[in-house]
This record gives structure tokens, sequence and C-alpha cells, in this order.
């Protein structure tokens, strides 16, 4: 069964100062070839890409050389203060060395580069390996990426992805996301576009959520110690990396990213939306729709309603369903852990992604 979600229904559209490559453009001296932008937020693009052969590759056997996959985060650098630019270089080197750099525990690959180019900053992750031959047949067979907006499109639901994976993959994100937040990073665009899973769901390390966000705070204050700058370093790293702003009608975007006030609950919010999806294989109706339900509902309405997920004429079809209702499966427990996650207003949700995981994990 189709989800409906496609990689371009969850890319926002951000202002950013230049515009991102297009499908196609090579990048470092043509090592790399970027094949689809991913998600956008201001001055953060994220691709997915290709490292191409080498001239020492290309003298190895033909079954040796393949294009190997890789995410890549591009920072634009353009028109920034002399301060600003230098901080930006030192926090993103101190991301590439930091532990948490591929933000998975279980991947074995590492960072493959940074390296700047004009007023663009590349954050390079390999997501594959690089040969193709015979001894690494095992591997190449329970290696197959694929990002899980594209799993969601295929005609038919993955047999393997039953509630225990998905309890299991969610969790794992839940963590990923925690440790993200324990560096200062608050993503308020997190959706299928981009993370990574298995084709086949056999790989231990997966889930794995893919670098778009800007270098961490944490790293951005390593970078910033010693200097003799006197502006706050807090107040720089905000003004060069603003939060994204969500303008459209994601399903996996909380109320609250359309305006400058989001925090740890809006990732809860997005880590739930992403469980109503791989428990009920339907995308929950988005934040600003339910929003517009509510109203509807209190509009029309003769006395004031107590219960959200009321609906009337003008509401049917905008409201959260119950996941219940899509999957019989869905247990009272496991559905009152999306609802709250999913609650419109941020106080009424999980206050932490490490608590929603554990609320998870318990449940498995």
């Amino acid at each position: 069964m189709k989800s409906g979600v496609q990689v371009e229904d969850v890319v926002e559209e951000v202002d950013v100062q230049a515009p991102a490559l297009t499908s196609g453009s090579l990048i470092l001296q043509g090592r790399y070839r970027l094949e689809r932008l991913l998600c956008q937020r201001p001055r953060v693009n994220l691709y997915l890409g290709r490292r191409l052969p080498g001239t020492q590759e290309l003298e190895q056997p033909e079954s040796a050389v393949t294009e190997s996959l890789v995410a890549v985060r591009e920072l634009d650098l353009a028109g920034l203060s002399e301060a600003h630019h230098t901080l930006a270089e030192r926090a993103a080197f101190e991301e590439f060395v930091s532990p948490v750099v591929a933000g998975s525990p279980r991947i074995t690959s590492v960072p493959d580069r940074i390296a700047t180019e004009s007023e663009r900053q590349y954050f390079i992750i390999p997501l594959e390996r690089f040969t193709t031959s015979a001894g690494n047949e095992q591997a190449e067979a329970c290696e197959q990426p694929i990002l899980l907006a594209d799993l969601f499109d295929r005609d038919q639901w993955p047999w393997w992805l039953d509630q225990e994976r998905a309890l299991q993959w969610c969790g794992q994100l839940c963590r990923i996301v925690a440790r993200l937040h324990r560096t200062g990073t608050i993503l308020g665009n997190l959706s299928p576009a981009t993370v990574l899973v298995d084709s086949k769901g056999i790989a231990t390390w997966m889930p794995l959520l893919l670098p778009s966000w800007p270098p961490p705070l944490h790293c951005w204050l390593l970078a910033a110690t010693g200097s003799i700058d006197e502006a706050d370093p807090v107040a720089l790293y905000h003004e060069a990396f603003p939060p994204a702003i969500n303008n459209g009608d994601s399903p996996f975007a909380a109320p609250e990213t359309g305006r400058d006030d989001i925090d740890e609950r809006s990732d809860v919010y997005s880590l739930g939306a992403i469980l109503y999806l791989l428990l009920t294989h339907f995308a929950p109706a988005s934040a600003w729709r339910r929003l517009g339900a509510i109203q509807a509902y209190a509009h029309t309405a003769s006395y004031e309603h107590t219960e959200p997920l009321a609906l009337s004429e003008q509401t049917d079809g905008l409201a959260l369903i119950l996941p219940s209702l899509l999957d019989t499966r869905v247990s009272v427990a496991l559905e009152h852990t999306l609802l709250r996650a999913l609650a419109l207003d941020p106080a009424e949700r999980y206050p932490s992604a490490f608590a929603l995981a554990e609320v998870i994990e318990a449940q498995i």
C-alpha cells in the first residue's frame, strides 16, 4: 500500500542565501555527483550523491569499480562575516572528529571528508561499500540503503516491516535525535526524506539519520574557545544558522515549526509522526490541518468542545485518525504513546526524545 509520501513532499521551501545545486552537479573537482536534494534549511542543503571512481580506481578491474552512495551536507557560507565564517569552519571540523558525527552508533562507516569549495562547505558520509568484488557479495547483500520516504512510496508495503521492527527503528531514531539534542541541535524538519534504512530490513545498523543540520551548537562553542572576540558565540550561532521554519503542510512537522519557537518537543512530534506512518501505513494529518479542523469545529459548535478528535461535516478527514482504526493490532498503550507524541500542544508531549525512546522500547 502506498503511503503517498514522496521526497518532494517533505522538502521544505525555505529562504536560503544561495540556491541549492541542481541534480547532476559535480563538486569538489568532480569527485562527487549530486543526485537529489533531500532537505533544505537556512544555509544548509542535504543531498544524496555518488562518489565517482578516481584515477587509481579506474586502473582496477572493471568488476571492482563502482560509484558509491554518499550523503552530502552543504553549508552555504556566502555573505557571512569573518567571525561567522571562521567559527563555521572550525565548528564543522569539531563535528567531523566528534563521536556522534555519523548520527548512529551502529554504522561502521566513518565520515569521508569535509572540504570547502568557493563559499560552500561539504560534509560527506559514505553510505555503502565502495567495491562489488566477489569477496564482498555477502556484505553487499546486507547493505542496500534506501531512503525511508522511498521505501514508503513502493507499490507494496514491505512484508518484513512489522510492528516490532517499526518500534525498533523508531526507538533507534529517538536515541539518535536525543544525542543530537545533547549537542544543542534541534532539527525541526525531521522527515522520512532524511532517514536511511535497508531496503530488505536486514542491516543491523539501520536506521541512519542523514546530516540535515548545521554544525551543532556544542561544536560551535568548542570552536569559539579561546577566541578574543567579545561577541556572544551563542548569539553568533543563531544568527548564522537560524532554525528551520516549515511553511508547508508536512505531516511530520510540529505546529510550532511554522514559527521561530521550537525545542526538543518539536522533534518528538516528528518522531511520533514517523512511528504513526510505520504502524498504520498512512501519514497523519498535518498539524496545520488538525488545527484548522479544531477551529472549524469550534466555530460551528454551539458549545465549547473539549474533544480535539471530534469531527463535524466541515472537519471530516482533517483530524488525526486514531491509529487503532487504521490497524487493529495497535494496542491501547501504543495508541496512547502515539497520541501523546502527536499532541498539538508541546506541553502535552513527551518532554524529550529520550523519554519517548524509553516508552517505545518498553513496548517491543
